[in-house]
């Protein structure tokens, strides 16, 4: 039976979950085996990956996670795509990575500038980012929108109130900890992912702090979870399970003798406003 491997960097983040799902459905469907990678956004471990999917003769590899930065890692990125373009191997990538794989992905400086403009919106001035691992390009996509959303806002920047985080609701509440221990002024925190934005959520309620009546919060993914916590988390919508199934598709085609595609889509966005989010008070 044809493999294919998913290559992620958090197997515990529910964001790959839902990305696996979709690739699984439709793999399932045309009797393909899904094996899943982990590699904690280990540039060693990504490319170790791949080497061991390229000697177990797969027929397609889907990289889930963000490209990691480093030039190095990305240059051995390059010379393994050329080896799996060779042996007809499909490989799709679903975020930025500087290297041509076929991509299916999100807008992530249009995604930041979004949740970040939704908050301007509202009336804030003083908003807090906080950003995801430094090592990926996908936490300084969403860092460059959340600045260009301040800069046409006539809005200055303000580097104390950007933290760098690793995506998990644990990183939310050290980084709430971290910028009060700032003393800065805020009045909303933007959050690169859901998850990080329920562990702020979690650090405000702890200190007394009422969301959205003192601090707004929103983040990024809506994931299944951000309706159910308290407040309900205002986000913006990635479809995660159609973008593995999309991915999923193009390993097919090339496994079905296609042409190997050359395609760059972008996958459709949408804010979700639930109750973590409110206008300021005293705004228009």
């Amino acid at each position: 039976m044809p493999l294919v491997g998913v290559i992620v960097h958090d197997i515990t983040d529910p964001y790959f979950s839902e990305i696996v799902r979709g690739v699984e459905d439709l793999a399932s469907e045309n009797d393909h085996l899904v094996l899943v990678c982990n590699t904690d956004r280990s540039a060693r471990q990504e490319i170790g990956y791949i080497q061991t999917l390229r000697e177990t003769r797969v027929s397609g590899i889907i990289l889930a996670g963000g490209g990691l930065r480093a030039e190095q890692h990305q240059q051995m990125l390059a010379r393994q795509f050329e080896g799996l373009r060779r042996e007809r191997v499909a490989v799709v990538a679903l975020a930025t990575q500087h290297v041509c794989f076929p991509t299916i992905h999100t807008d992530n400086i249009f995604l930041g500038k979004t949740i970040t403009s939704h908050l301007i919106e509202l009336g804030h001035r003083r908003i807090a980012f906080v950003a995801g691992p430094q090592e990926i390009f996908t936490s300084h996509e969403r860092l460059e929108g959340y600045h260009q959303a301040l800069s046409e806002a006539s809005i200055a920047h303000d580097p104390s109130l950007v933290v760098w985080s690793n995506f998990t609701e644990k990183g939310g509440i050290e980084s709430v900890r971290l910028l009060y221990g700032r003393a800065v002024q805020f009045t909303a925190i933007a959050a690169s992912n859901d998850e990080t934005a329920i562990g702020c959520l979690w650090e405000l309620r702890r200190r007394g702090v009422r969301v959205p009546e003192d601090v707004s919060v929103i983040g990024a993914n809506n994931l299944p979870s951000s309706e159910y916590v308290d407040p309900p988390l205002t986000t913006m919508d990635v479809p995660m399970y159609e973008m593995g199934r999309r991915a999923m598709e193009v390993i097919l085609h090339v496994c079905g003798g296609g042409d190997y595609p050359d395609i760059d889509e972008k996958v459709p966005l949408r804010l979700v406003v639930r109750g973590s989010t409110r206008a300021i008070e005293g705004s228009n």
